[in-house]
């Protein structure tokens, strides 16, 4: 069915349909050709697509994660896109059908009073969903989501709630994690370290809860010790005014001191070298074992 005769070629199909004041109301399922007329029909100025937000849709379209929640797109009389670029974005860019509402009718010059509200962030779910640390928590499982498609500590493309929400249900040790990171928040970065942590247990639970809990409470550790280096730097690090490194240098130390566990190293300092011909990249977790 064409949503409009002023502008040809937009086709969805309309489940149902509703006249509510001067709106039609169609519950629509979209496919990417129609999505894609829609994005090319023009019309008023619309904001600038961010990539990342598409990007982030289109994975849970893909993932079967995009739900009919009954925030609709909205079009002017004339079939003009008012709200709903980026969703129809991530339909186009997704090659999967979507069903959605559309609200039909609303004037273009409506454009600047529409989407104004505070969005909810992937935080304010899990608070409202009674997680314990929601932030912290919606931080460390959206790194999580990175890592297990192959993120190590480079540009973060963005990470929906969905995606959030099923990383907490396939690796529920994510909130031990979180706690392991609370214990050290003053020595690293939060999130950087409930990610850390996690990944650490990927390859050696022991040795990473150890590594923690150790770096949280200083028992028994030798100052030569790998952990010992390791949390002095970071005491260091945490009251340093002139020279203090930044979160994802202390990571790299941890990364290393990590490693020096892995393989019975006693390393006197962690550093990472940023620039000049011994400019290092973020050190990857050792896959040599112990001897």
């Amino acid at each position: 069915m064409k949503p409009s005769t002023a502008v040809p070629g937009h086709e969805y199909r309309v489940i149902s349909t509703a006249i509510v004041g001067p709106f039609r109301i169609d519950l629509a399922e979209i496919t990417p050709s129609a999505a894609s007329a829609l994005l090319a029909s023009g019309g008023p100025a619309n904001r600038r697509i961010k990539l990342r937000l598409a990007n982030r849709y289109a994975r849970d379209m893909q993932a079967g994660r995009w739900e009919l929640n009954g925030e609709p797109m909205i079009l002017s009389p004339e079939g003009y896109v008012i709200d709903g670029q980026h969703r129809l974005t991530a339909c186009a860019q997704s090659g999967t059908t979507i069903r959605t509402l559309v609200i039909r009718g609303v004037p273009s010059t409506q454009i600047d009073t529409i989407d104004q509200g505070q969005s909810r962030s992937v935080a304010d779910v899990l608070e409202m969903r009674g997680a314990v640390r929601a932030s912290l928590t919606a931080s460390v499982a959206q790194l999580v989501v990175l890592m297990k498609d192959g993120w190590w500590f480079t540009q973060r493309p963005s990470v929906s709630a969905r995606e959030v929400e099923q990383a907490l249900k396939d690796s529920p040790e994510i909130t031990e994690s979180v706690e392991a990171a609370w214990l050290v928040r003053r020595l690293l970065q939060p999130s950087f370290g409930g990610a850390l942590h996690w990944a650490f247990r990927q390859r050696d639970a022991y040795l990473a809860d150890t590594l923690f809990q150790r770096l949280a409470d200083g028992d028994s550790l030798a100052s030569d010790s790998p952990i010992g280096v390791l949390r002095r730097q970071l005491l260091e690090n945490a009251t340093s005014r002139a020279r203090r490194r930044d979160a994802r240098a202390t990571a790299a130390w941890t990364v290393k001191c990590f490693n020096a566990l892995l393989e019975n190293k006693a390393p006197r300092l962690y550093k990472l070298t940023r620039k000049g011909p011994m400019q290092e990249s973020f050190p990857m977790i050792s896959s040599t074992p112990g001897t």
